[in-house]
């Protein structure tokens, strides 16, 4: 879907044996603040009827109609025959600000006869191109129908009557119209949508139970912190909730350590037996902290990797 982009018809004209150009758009389809434009002197403008008039546009605009679901219309429709002398070869010559008026009309009857249709929020819409008697707004059985006017080389079609006595119902002779058009104007497309959030930080991985697995003492992986083969992990286990106090038990001793856990404080532990897991120190910065905050005799690492 774009936000915003124009469609324009160019050249709209009149077949010189009859047939007229029109172009039919449901109304609520345009934008409704400047639902069309024409062309003058190479810029997109908004016209009354009066300024189209003076400004010498060849296209006659009309809201009393209907589209093919009956709903209210604009219709775009030529009065000026022309053939293919006066086609545009290229969009320069709509916006041509100083246009050309030979020959044929020049690039200034080529703006005269291009409108613009303006559109808002739109992926696609539905459009009626027809060829249309003059007078008539749709199909005639000319063998029924009496019409009026009669051109050059249709002098008598339609049914006889008194404007045309030697009339026999017949049909105007078969011709085929073209219709030009292109996209033209700014187009704006909605931008793009903002990064998405970061994830959610982890929580810091349970404390592994010493029990699980043997020691990592000798792995040749970790930081000692003093002497012997005693690790220190950094762990953050989630504690069970507390069970509610019991009336009258007496005060309740220091929790236990698990299994294995010499000493801890600070959020590492010092442990003899079992596994780190994914908690073991590799670093002496960090096993420096530990000791620090575990209050070793000797705070001071060395790397024995």
């Amino acid at each position: 879907m774009l936000d915003e982009f124009g469609f324009t018809f160019l050249d709209l004209d009149t077949w010189n044996k009859g047939y007229e150009e029109q172009v039919t758009i449901r109304q609520t389809l345009l934008n409704p603040d400047k639902p069309y434009q024409f062309y003058r002197n190479g810029s997109l403008v908004s016209l009354t009827a009066a300024e189209r008039t003076a400004a010498g546009i060849k296209i006659n605009v009309s809201s009393a109609g209907t589209d093919s679901d009956n709903q209210p219309a604009y219709s775009f429709r030529s009065t000026q025959v022309n053939g293919g002398e006066n086609n545009p070869t290229s969009f320069s010559n709509l916006t041509a600000t100083t246009p050309t008026t030979a020959p044929d009309g020049g690039e200034a009857l080529m703006q005269q006869q291009a409108v613009q249709l303006n559109f808002l929020s739109t992926s696609s819409f539905v459009v009626r191109l027809s060829a249309v008697w003059p007078n008539y707004d749709t199909y005639i059985d000319f063998s029924s129908t009496e019409v009026n006017p009669h051109t050059s080389g249709n002098d008598n079609v339609g049914m006889a009557g008194a404007a045309c006595t030697a009339c026999t119902g017949q049909f105007p002779r078969a011709n085929g119209r073209n219709f030009l058009f292109g996209v033209t104007g700014n187009i704006i497309a909605s931008p793009s949508p903002p990064p998405r959030s970061p994830p959610p930080p982890q929580n810091p991985s349970p404390c592994p139970d010493p029990n699980d697995a043997e020691g990592d003492a000798g792995s040749g992986a970790g930081t000692e912190a003093g002497s012997g083969d005693t690790l220190l992990a950094h762990c953050r286990p989630s504690p069970p909730p507390p069970s509610p106090p019991e009336l009258g038990s007496p005060p309740k001793s220091p929790p236990q350590m698990p299994p294995g856990y010499l000493q801890m404080a600070g959020g590492y532990y010092m442990i003899e037996s079992g596994s780190c897991g994914s908690g073991l120190i590799s670093t002496t910065s960090e096993c420096d902290a530990a000791a620090t905050a575990l209050d070793l005799p000797d705070m001071t690492s060395a790397d024995n990797t």
